[in-house]
C-alpha cells in the first residue's frame, strides 16, 4: 500500500504506541484533600445488540482533611451522545464508609449500565466526574468500553480505517509538555475516498482545545494519509485528564468515526 504522508512536525520520530485505551490512577489534591478515584468494568465490550455492564467505583480519601464533595457518574459515547448513570450527589468525605479501609475512607458505588442496540456503535467512556465544593476543585476518572468494534482494532467506516498514537509520553508533570501524534487514515477500498479530517483535545472543566484544524483531503485507492502533529499542553491548562479526539467524516457516505488517546497532566497522575 502506498504511503501520502503530510509533515507537519520536523525532527525524528520515535517508536509509537497505540493508546486508543490506556487507564491510570487519578489522584486529585489541593491544599487539604487528597483523592483517589478508580473505576473498574465487568466488561469492556458489548456486542452491536446492546448489552449490560457494570461499573465499581471507589472515591478515597488518602489526605488529612474532609471536604463537601458532588459527584455524578455519567456515560460518553460517539457523535456526541451523553447520558446519566448517577444523578449529582452532594457527600462530605469525613462520612465516607470505612469499613474494612486500613488507612483513610472510601466511597464505593455500584452502578449497572445498559447499552441500547439504538446506539452507534463505537467506544464509550464511563466518567465519574464532580467537584470540591469548598475549594472549587474538580476530579475525573474514566474507562473505556466499546460497542459493536474491538475495543483493540481502529475505527473504520467501510474499508476507510483511522488510526491515532502517541510518539512519546502521555504523562506529563504540571508545567505541561509536547506531546507528538501519529494520525493515520488508511483507504482500503478500491476508489479515492473524500474525507474531512479534525483533532480536538477535551479536557477538564469542559476544556477544549483545537490540535488539528478542520481539513478536506483526498486519499486515492489503497493509499493513506498521515499527519505528524504537535500539541503543546500548556503550563497554564488544568491538571487532570485530556483525551485527544481524532475525527474523521466519510464525506460520500456521510459516516463519522472518532479515536481517543488519554494523556494526563499534573504531579499526582501516576501509572498503575
Amino acid at each position: 500500500m502506498k504511503k501520502l504522508i503530510i509533515a507537519l512536525l520536523s525532527g525524528s520520530i520515535a517508536l509509537s504506541t497505540s493508546l486508543s485505551v490506556f487507564a491510570v490512577e487519578n489522584q486529585i489534591a489541593n491544599e487539604e484533600f487528597l483523592l483517589d478515584a478508580q473505576i473498574q468494568l465487568s466488561k469492556n465490550q458489548v456486542p452491536t445488540e446492546g448489552g449490560y455492564l457494570s461499573a465499581s467505583i471507589d472515591l478515597t480519601n488518602i489526605g488529612d482533611g474532609d471536604a463537601s464533595l458532588k459527584y455524578w457518574v455519567s456515560v460518553k459515547g460517539p457523535k456526541g451522545i451523553v447520558f446519566p448513570a448517577k444523578s449529582v450527589v452532594g457527600v462530605n468525605s469525613s462520612e465516607f464508609d470505612s469499613e474494612n479501609i486500613e488507612e483513610g475512607s472510601a466511597l464505593h458505588i455500584e452502578r449497572g449500565i445498559w447499552v441500547r442496540e439504538y446506539m452507534d456503535d463505537g467506544l464509550y467512556q464511563v466518567a465519574v466526574e464532580g467537584v470540591n465544593v469548598e475549594t472549587g476543585k474538580t476530579f475525573s476518572k474514566s474507562e473505556t468500553f466499546a460497542k459493536g468494534v474491538s475495543i483493540e482494532q481502529p475505527a473504520a467506516i467501510d474499508g476507510l480505517i483511522l488510526e491515532a498514537f502517541a510518539v512519546n509520553d502521555t504523562i506529563f508533570p504540571s508545567e505541561g509538555g509536547y506531546l507528538i501524534l501519529d494520525l493515520q487514515a488508511h483507504n482500503t477500498r478500491d476508489q479515492s475516498a473524500n474525507i474531512e479530517f479534525w483533532v480536538t483535545a477535551v479536557g477538564p472543566d469542559g476544556l477544549a482545545i483545537p490540535v488539528h484544524a478542520r481539513v478536506l483531503k483526498s486519499v486515492p485507492a489503497l493509499e493513506e494519509l498521515s499527519i505528524i502533529r504537535g500539541f503543546t499542553l500548556d503550563a497554564s491548562y488544568p491538571d487532570g485528564e485530556y483525551t485527544i479526539v481524532p475525527q474523521l467524516y466519510d464525506v460520500d457516505s456521510g459516516k463519522r468515526v472518532e479515536g481517543a488517546i488519554k494523556v494526563y497532566k499534573g504531579e499526582r497522575a501516576v501509572t498503575d
